[in-house]
């Protein structure tokens, strides 16, 4: 799989778009798909959700590579922040409380999207690691749809929904 962002560059990787890959192929198995950055197992759990496994990565303080390199800062307000002017990272702005996670998240090459599942997992990967959150961790997008990851030894799974929502024609 190959992931452009909205100024033509590509990408390592996607979470919400292989989510959305596995929903198209209606696969009823488990299907590894391949990115730039690594091959990732998925399958899609019923007609409105799929599982996507990464890799567990290092938090190397607040920079976490899940696929591409996100910053998470935490903060009390998610609507009185400033948008970053990072453009090495996506930049996930995080508000964690003690049973869920709200974020905004400004992608490279994008602004400011409506979800992230990279970022959500970064996030995940944060609140659990340094904040002690316990399995399964509920992360809301900005679109106010529900991640939930469960973060294990070596891996991370994302079970998000993915759903048809446009359909179109390209000419080459």
């Amino acid at each position: 799989m190959r992931i452009f962002n909205a100024d033509g560059g590509e990408v390592e990787m996607c979470g919400n778009g292989l989510r959305c890959v596995v929903h198209h192929l209606s696969l009823p198995k488990e299907v590894r798909i391949e990115t730039i950055h690594s091959v990732y197992k998925c399958k899609k759990i019923d007609e409105d959700s799929v599982s996507v496994e990464f890799t567990r990565p290092v938090i190397d303080t607040e920079f976490i590579n899940t696929g591409v390199p996100h910053k998470v800062i935490v903060v009390s307000d998610l609507e009185n922040i400033d948008p970053p002017t990072d453009n090495k990272h996506n930049v996930n702005f995080a508000h964690i409380t003690p049973d869920k996670i709200n974020i905004r998240t400004f992608e490279r090459g994008v602004g400011e999207t409506l979800a992230c599942g990279t970022g959500a997992a970064a996030v995940a990967l944060y609140a659990f690691e340094k904040h002690q959150m316990k399995n399964p961790i509920k992360v809301y997008v900005r679109s106010g749809d529900q991640l939930e990851f469960h973060i294990k030894e070596k891996t991370i799974e994302m079970i998000g929904p993915a759903q048809k929502v446009f359909e179109g024609e390209v000419i080459l």
